[in-house]
């Protein structure tokens, strides 16, 4: 499940030779994969939102039967070729990158501890690194041991790219001061910048179409916050893949508001 993903990752570094063009690239590659998903799923949005006065009247014509009511719904969504669940699988696809993509990029830095020490050493000596029982680097998981990403992670202890280790997470450079943490601080606030800005992409729609309560729009308004703050202890590389991720889903969904909403 994760070689194929870590696979990818590392073709994309065999061909630029950097960590973070390499993540960038593995965000386009998700977005370009999903866009259809978005797509299918906004148009089942807005058809059910314009099935509303319907869904309305069948639930005041049968108020008093939740079977009947159950059934004739049913039955107006297959008329109108509309399967509600598909709204929801953007959010289930969003949910399983994520812990793919945490577990790519944690295994890339992967020192093993505890029980694992053994097998640890076991691979040190098979390598011909001995010395390195005492203080052991890196053994990226996931990855072809002839790959050049292996390679250059191997007995590492950095994941260095543009000035900044990609292993470490704010909340990590945090305890060594708040100089330390300054870069990694920067990072998580672009993210938490482009999270606003994708979440009024979004909301800008309801002038258009309204398809969220207001109640949804006080959670929308909010989330980025939560979001960023999320961040701050995980992995620089994972927010690295969603400061590019953010980006693209931006122009992604200014294109889907361009092309779909305009039309109703």
């Amino acid at each position: 499940m994760f070689e194929i993903p870590a696979l990818l990752l590392s073709w994309f570094y065999g061909i630029t030779a950097s960590y973070t063009i390499a993540i960038g690239l593995m965000a386009l590659t998700v977005v370009a994969i999903t866009t259809p998903l978005r797509l299918s799923s906004t148009r089942g949005t807005l058809e059910m939102q314009r099935l509303q006065p319907e869904l309305r009247q069948l639930q005041h014509v049968y108020r008093d039967d939740r079977v009947r009511l159950s059934e004739e719904t049913t039955k107006l969504y297959q008329e109108n070729k509309i399967k509600p669940a598909v709204k929801y699988l953007p959010v289930v696809v969003q949910v399983a990158v994520f812990v793919v993509m945490l577990r790519v990029l944690r295994g890339l830095t992967y020192v093993p501890r505890g029980s694992a020490r053994p097998i640890a050493d076991t691979v040190w000596a098979a390598f011909g690194r001995a010395d390195q029982v005492a203080d052991p680097g890196f053994i990226p998981r996931y990855l072809a041991v002839d790959s050049s990403l292996y390679e250059s992670l191997f007995a590492k202890r950095e994941v260095m790219s543009f000035g900044i280790d990609l292993s470490r997470s704010a909340a990590q450079e945090l305890a060594d001061g708040i100089g330390a943490a300054w870069p990694y601080l920067w990072l998580v606030g672009v993210l938490g910048a482009l999270y606003v800005v994708l979440q009024r992409t979004v909301a800008a729609r309801a002038s258009i179409t309204p398809t969220t309560s207001p109640g949804q729009h006080k959670v929308l308004r909010y989330l980025p916050f939560g979001f960023a703050v999320f961040q701050l202890f995980f992995l620089a590389a994972l927010v690295v893949y969603y400061i590019a991720q953010t980006l693209l889903r931006i122009v992604q969904q200014t294109y889907i508001t361009r092309s779909l909403f305009s039309e109703n």
